[in-house]
């Protein structure tokens, strides 16, 4: 029981604020790796010129 004692007491130490803000840095994390493979398949997809080639030059 002391170590689950011990991990209460460490938990109600923490900051109010790191939950949330360990949450907000995940969700951006995994916003911006969207971002990123969308902003990929775009690029790979946009016919540029005359040509019909596919991707950006």
């Amino acid at each position: 029981m002391k170590g689950l004692e011990n991990a209460i007491r460490n938990l109600n130490s923490l900051d109010t604020r790191m939950v949330p803000q360990a949450s907000a840095w995940a969700v951006n994390r995994v916003a911006a790796k969207i971002i990123s493979v969308a902003t990929r398949q775009v690029a790979q997809n946009t016919v540029a010129g005359d040509n019909q080639v596919k991707g950006i030059p």
